[in-house]
């Protein structure tokens, strides 16, 4: 595949980001005007409706010379024989294109076909513009539905992208204006709460709250201000880390000797990124590769930078970590500077790869060392304290404004109006009981903070009762209009209905939850009967090795790592259990894994199936910066190993893989790493049954 798609196609392939043609064709935008003996064009072509108007014999030529066998080009011809196509011709074409379209059967869009031209004459320009066919641009213009200009963004380049709702796909290339922001957010503002872009009503709850996540009280709508950080956050972190053109150009254009440089250009990227350059450096780190660009003495890579434990820094010679490596071995007899000496032990704790690949750089605030968009919008954002009622009082049945209403009724405000400091109104002693849990069924509270059906009805007749009293006291505090208790008691009743009826969820019911839902008018649905899956230990094939392997994770801090290995017979070989200083159970099942690898090598057990019960273990093979960065050169190694073998990962549930998960209690009471050479009395069970592939069995909801 890398051979037929080149890579400059960016659009519907994995690991590719359309958004790296626009980087760089903002970048290549702003050199048209540098001067050059003879000039800078630039060519912006649009093919019309190019699956149309292929020629297919044209297209089966090129499949052909790209070494696809006949059986495959027969197969395609078919498949374009027998479907109905049309050609539409939008005009004739003229110039240079005309000789393309004529062999590929591909149309120029001549409406959307433009040359640019910079540090040449008109003259010269008109005459590149007859002959390619094409009509004169000028800047700024859409490309890939984003503007493209010189310089640093204005609101008059970005009003349009705002007027048609590209926020994010524009964010993630410029740099917004707040005051743009603001305009976007006062009209979705006005539309959550009355409907309309263009209707004021009164707010309820400041927008900050509604834009904190779920758990803090809010909608979990991510807040534009915050977003448009994320994405220069991001933008700043791809220019460090990014191979693409648009990443190295603008890496030539700013770094003059290792810095950045000070003074203006009108590079659009860079007056969006430039501010966040500081805080990329400070929150990250490399992880070593080669170790041919990293800084020995500067460079975060061990800690904190290794100059910092020095006095005087000054007296430091600049060299890379290679000048202290001998044979992919740490050797501090190479090292110039004595100091090493007392740092050694920080040193020898990174590990250096058997295999080595590019150095790069992690981020150090999340474990497995990449800086994604979602992971960047948490670090702008301030994190808030989880309320206990947040949880239940939001659905997706429910409109939001009127869950609004209810949520309030926990803040500040109205707990002084509870307290007496404004008097107690006929609402407030409403929110007195559902805030105290008075004066009302302990069964129905129980059904609030429950789950299932009931739960839904519950929640929903709260916040309409809620819903319902405060829209009488305003229609009767400001339009002297009252309602009749039967009527809105009725409409009431309708709401939880349809609420509840509309509900997924279902849970074992008994009475009187039964009579609460009838008395709703509710249409109960019942739970969801659940299978029984049968589950057999399977024993490898011969003159194969099988290693169950499990972690484990305490809530003491306590963590192990196991592994079993046998035979294509079920025979016991031997197995491992170590107790970890690692925080997570993540951690604890990825090192299972790699001392299950490890003890192969060692065993020299080169035909491996390894099978475990976590599924982001079959995951990290393919992709491995699932790995904590903390140990990803570790498991780099293990894949490296098991390349020159015969070796299979696979996964099974837990009750497939009892024996390890058994054998977990083990390892968290050891003080180190052991290796059995016999079956443990806590095994001896679950190992028969293995080995006799008797079944066990796994309850799970159909």
């Amino acid at each position: 595949m890398p051979f037929l798609v080149s890579k400059e196609k960016r659009g519907f392939i994995h690991g590719r980001h359309i958004h790296d043609c626009i980087r760089l064709a903002s970048e290549a935008v702003k050199l048209l005007d540098s001067k050059d003996w003879c000039g800078n064009i630039a060519l912006k072509v649009d093919i019309a409706k190019a699956f149309d108007t292929l020629r297919w014999d044209f297209f089966l030529k090129v499949l052909h010379n790209f070494g696809s066998t006949d059986k495959f080009c027969v197969w395609i011809h078919n498949l374009l024989q027998s479907a109905h196509m049309s050609v539409n011709v939008n005009g004739d074409l003229h110039g240079y294109f005309t000789y393309y379209a004529k062999e590929s059967g591909e149309l120029d869009n001549y409406g959307k076909s433009f040359i640019y031209g910079g540090g040449m004459s008109s003259f010269r320009l008109n005459i590149l513009t007859k002959f390619a066919g094409l009509r004169k641009g000028y800047a700024p213009f859409i490309y890939l539905g984003v503007p493209i200009f010189k310089g640093k963004p204005k609101t008059i380049d970005l009003r349009a992208i705002a007027d048609k709702g590209m926020l994010v796909h524009c964010m993630v290339l410029y740099d917004w204006m707040i005051s743009l922001i603001r305009d976007i957010v006062r009209v979705v503002k006005r539309f959550i709460w009355s409907g309309e872009t263009t209707k004021n009503k009164v707010i309820t709850v400041s927008w900050k709250d509604l834009c904190s996540p779920i758990p803090e009280g809010g909608l979990g709508i991510r807040s534009l201000i915050k977003v448009n950080e994320t994405f220069n956050l991001k933008l700043a972190w791809d220019f460090l880390t990014s191979t693409e053109p648009w990443a190295v150009l603008l890496r030539e254009r700013v770094l003059r000797k290792g810095s950045y440089i000070k003074h203006h250009i009108s590079f659009s990227l860079w007056s969006s990124l430039k501010h966040d350059l500081a805080t990329i450096v400070d929150n990250s780190s490399w992880n070593l590769g080669n170790v041919e660009a990293i800084s020995l003495w500067f460079d975060r890579w061990c800690g904190e930078p290794l100059h910092l434990e020095v006095v005087d820094p000054s007296c430091l010679v600049d060299q890379t970590i290679s000048s202290i490596i001998s044979n992919g071995r740490w050797d501090f007899d190479k090292a110039i500077s004595p100091i090493l000496l007392a740092l050694c032990t920080r040193i020898l704790a990174c590990r250096i790869l058997i295999t080595p690949r590019s150095d790069y750089r992690i981020w150090t605030c999340f474990q497995h060392g990449i800086l994604t968009s979602k992971i960047s919008f948490d670090f702008k954002r301030s994190v808030g304290s989880c309320k206990e009622w947040a949880q239940w009082i939001w659905s997706k049945l429910i409109l939001p404004f009127k869950s609004c209403l209810f949520g309030s009724s926990f803040t500040i405000k109205w707990q002084h109006m509870i307290n007496g400091r404004e008097g107690l109104s006929p609402l407030c002693r409403v929110v007195v009981c559902v805030r105290m849990r008075k004066s009302l069924p302990l069964k129905f509270f129980q059904l609030i903070f429950g789950t299932g059906q009931c739960k839904t009805v519950a929640v929903a007749s709260f916040i309409m009762v809620l819903n319902a009293i405060w829209l009488a006291r305003n229609m009767l505090r400001f339009h002297n209009v009252t309602f009749l208790v039967s009527k809105t008691i009725s409409a009431i009743m309708e709401l939880v209905a349809l609420v509840g009826g509309c509900s997924s969820v279902g849970n074992p019911l008994n009475m009187k939850d039964f009579e609460i839902l009838k008395s709703f008018k509710v249409n109960i649905r019942p739970p969801k009967v659940p299978n029984n899956i049968e589950v057999i230990w399977k024993s490898p094939l011969r003159d194969w090795v099988k290693i169950n392997c499990d972690g484990a994770f305490t809530s003491f801090s306590n963590s192990s790592c196991v592994g079993i290995a046998r035979n294509h017979d079920g025979n016991f070989l031997g197995a491992f259990a170590s107790s970890l200083e690692i925080a997570n159970s993540l951690m604890a099942e990825l090192t299972s894994a790699m001392m299950a690898i490890e003890l192969a090598y060692e065993k020299n057990w080169s035909n491996l199936w390894l099978e475990t019960d976590s599924t982001t273990i079959i995951k990290a093979f393919n992709m491995p910066f699932l790995v904590p960065c903390t140990i990803r050169n570790r498991w780099l190694d293990s894949i490296n190993t098991v390349s020159n073998w015969n070796f299979v990962v696979s996964h099974v549930v837990r009750e497939g893989n009892s024996c390890a998960d058994i054998f977990d209690n083990i390892g968290l009471n050891l003080n180190g790493s052991t290796f059995y050479s016999f079956v443990h009395n806590c095994l001896r069970d679950d190992f028969v049954r293995n080995m006799h592939e008797m079944h066990f069995f796994r309850f799970v909801g159909s």
